[in-house]
């Protein structure tokens, strides 16, 4: 990748932000745009890797938990096991693209200890919520079962009734 190339201006920047996520990019201040305008996971992802394919950016430095929530995090019921939740979050700006651009590569560099221990300290959590999800189909699956066989039960005993005693006479 070419050093110092020209970069894309803020107005170009956030066009392509727009067009790319469906924000309605307002006038002001652009030092967040992933907070901003509410892009995340899945799609502050999906813009990035747009963003690199247009202006030939190389994201091997990229570090997605810094700046957004990964695309699971979305969905989740519980708010664990999503490591951006455990560091510093580092907003994306319209400057911070035309950096990106102008040098070829992603600029920043992270704390590499923080994002390891973010991602560790989300397994532990993801593994635990697990373990709860499993407990809880578990004890679902048991009640469903009880459930059943209380059915059956009840339908046994009742056709055993009737061939006891038929309709017509009292028993």
């Amino acid at each position: 990748m070419a050093a110092d190339r020209p970069a894309p201006d803020e107005a170009e920047n956030l066009a392509f932000f727009a067009h790319q996520t469906g924000a309605r990019v307002r006038p002001g201040a652009h030092d967040d745009l992933f907070r901003r305008y509410g892009v995340d996971g899945d799609d502050a992802l999906e813009f990035i890797e747009a963003f690199a394919v247009r202006y030939a950016v190389d994201l091997s430095g990229y570090r997605w938990l810094f700046h957004h929530a990964d695309g699971g995090a979305l969905l989740r019921v519980l708010p664990l096991a999503s490591p951006h939740r455990y560091v510093t979050r580092v907003p994306v700006s319209a400057a911070l693209l035309a950096e990106a651009a102008r040098r070829g590569h992603w600029p920043l560099r992270y704390d590499q200890a923080a994002g390891a221990a973010a991602l560790a300290r989300a397994d532990r959590e993801q593994a635990w919520s697990n373990r709860a999800a499993l407990a809880l189909v578990t004890v679902l699956g048991a009640v469903a079962l009880f459930l059943a066989f209380a059915a059956a039960a009840a339908a046994t005993a009742t056709a055993a009734d009737a061939r006891r005693c038929p309709e017509p006479t009292p028993c």
